[in-house]
């Protein structure tokens, strides 16, 4: 009834959000395909926490699309939870080693991160 106030509790919510996740999951499926197949994709990972300790936010991004993963690491693995082991575009990244396990794409190091090291060694 309108003007009634909702009442939610931590558990609802929880599990409301569960539903919708599980709800949107071919959608990310969708857009992860789409990154895949992309020719270009630039990909970044940074700290993040779960209750806690620490995981990694992966990003993945197209010219059209961007996907997240919040996943427990930092290595080839996760990466290629996102791009798929077989990658065969252009991948833009800041220089971790990691990337360069996807041997069959052409690397190129993002533009921020080779100004910033240019800058540190020619002053």
């Amino acid at each position: 009834m309108p003007g009634l106030p909702l009442t939610l509790t931590p558990g609802g919510l929880s599990q409301a959000l569960a539903r919708l996740g599980k709800k949107c999951e071919p959608t990310y499926q969708d857009l992860i395909s789409q990154v895949r197949t992309s020719p270009s994709v630039t990909m970044d990972e940074s700290g993040w926490k779960v209750r806690g300790h620490p995981w990694w936010l992966w990003v993945a991004v197209t010219s059209d699309t961007t996907v997240y993963g919040i996943l427990p690491g930092r290595g080839y693995k996760e990466a290629a939870r996102l791009l798929g082991a077989g990658f065969d575009g252009f991948l833009v990244h800041d220089g971790w080693h990691i990337y360069d396990q996807f041997t069959a794409a052409f690397h190129q190091t993002c533009t921020r991160h080779l100004i910033n090291r240019a800058a540190t060694k020619c002053w």
